[in-house]
């Protein structure tokens, strides 16, 4: 194999939601750790303010209070582009508001790109289609099924997460040679932490990680308090986040249950020592979130989906058996109640859990994407 271009690789994404840049970082951390240039960019930072904020900040709020107009965003856009001309509409409005990062592009020799959000894949790919970007151009999709805003013929690699996703693809007409089961980037830390990963079997009240991670503080607050009347033995932590106003409403809570130790935190920089520690994460099922928790193994109960694409993230992990879904409160109070007193059953679901991590997916991801630009990089002539 040739030695990779010396130019950097891209790393694009769009922060709209957590994941996509979880994912990136994930990615950029690995070129580092091989001492190879890279360039990690926001598309969104590249538009107008007011787009950015329709983007990113109007996707947060309706995640986390209005989930029908998800629903129909979701549906109203996961078509065909011949058979949407919503979509098109969409993809046309898209590029005019991130036309900087066209020109940012193609200003730059990159020597390939990975994306982790479908905007600037889509927006690469169609560059790479009109020959005005010369590297490979690679999409990892970070979610458990797959959305047709993904979908471009022009992307030369795929890597995703699942089977489902890897066969929605080839129905569309994708080669299976250009599709890599390699899971969703994760960064090295959520592997190391799976060593230290607590076995469920572990004597004393059952540990439970809770994520406030885009969900409503009404909504956490009345998860708590479904766990207090359990009086069961518990140990909660809840990470709160980013998210200041959660983190302050959850210190107005006061457990009337003496064997439920509530412990509060805001944003942390070490996520996976919280889930070697604990025996269930509690969480919305983003996909990043889901790959976080395989690769630490840890077995997940996720309530308060975005539909449908964390819907079937939800579907997926059930599927799986490494954790369970809860339409309602009531049950996934019941369900802790039911883990916190079989523990045989919970330690079935944190070894499948375990089973379906791929701590090593960026690695993979990114030599992949190294080997593709080396190939499509010219010999320099030998004198």
């Amino acid at each position: 194999m040739q030695a990779p271009s010396s130019n950097p690789l891209l790393v694009a994404y769009a922060s709209a939601g957590n994941g996509h840049r979880a994912a990136a970082q994930a990615l950029q951390e690995d070129l580092a750790q091989r001492q190879l240039p890279a360039v990690m960019a926001d598309v969104l930072l590249f538009s107008v303010p007011l787009f950015r904020l329709m983007y990113s900040q109007l996707y947060g709020i309706l995640g986390e209070h209005a989930h029908l107009p998800c629903e129909a965003m979701y549906r109203l856009t996961d078509r065909p582009r011949e058979h949407s001309s919503f979509l098109r509409m969409v993809e046309q409005l898209s590029a005019k508001n991130i036309a900087p990062f066209l020109r940012f592009v193609e200003e730059n020799a990159f020597g390939g790109a990975l994306c982790t959000h479908f905007l600037p894949a889509g927006v690469l790919a169609a560059l790479r289609q009109e020959g005005r970007f010369a590297g490979p151009v690679g999409a990892c999709v970070t979610d458990y099924d797959l959305h047709h805003m993904w979908f471009h013929p022009a992307m030369d690699a795929y890597y995703v997460g699942s089977s489902t996703v890897r066969h929605k693809l080839m129905d569309l007409g994708i080669d299976a040679s250009r599709i890599h089961l390699t899971g969703i980037p994760v960064r090295r830390a959520f592997g190391r932490a799976a060593a230290k990963k607590i076995p469920a079997e572990t004597p004393g009240p059952l540990r439970v990680l809770l994520s406030g991670s885009s969900v409503s503080p009404g909504k956490i607050l009345a998860v708590l308090e479904a766990l207090d009347a359990l009086d069961e033995p518990l140990d909660v932590t809840l990470i709160a986040g980013r998210h200041a106003g959660l983190l302050e409403k959850s210190f107005s809570f006061s457990p009337q249950n003496p064997a439920l130790r509530l412990t509060h935190q805001g944003f942390v920089q070490d996520l996976e020592r919280f889930m070697a520690e604990a025996h269930l994460l509690i969480t919305k099922p983003g996909g990043l979130t889901i790959s976080e928790a395989f690769a630490v193994g840890i077995p997940l109960l996720l309530y308060s989906p975005i539909p449908l694409q964390e819907t079937q993230n939800a579907r997926y992990v059930e599927s799986q058996g490494a954790g369970l879904s809860c339409d309602d409160v009531a049950l996934l109070a019941e369900t802790v109640r039911r883990l916190a007193r079989d523990r045989k059953a919970l330690g079935t679901l944190q070894r499948r859990a375990c089973q379906l991590g791929q701590p090593g997916a960026a690695s993979v991801i990114a030599g992949h994407l190294l080997a593709q630009a080396a190939e499509a990089t010219p010999e320099a002539p030998s004198c």
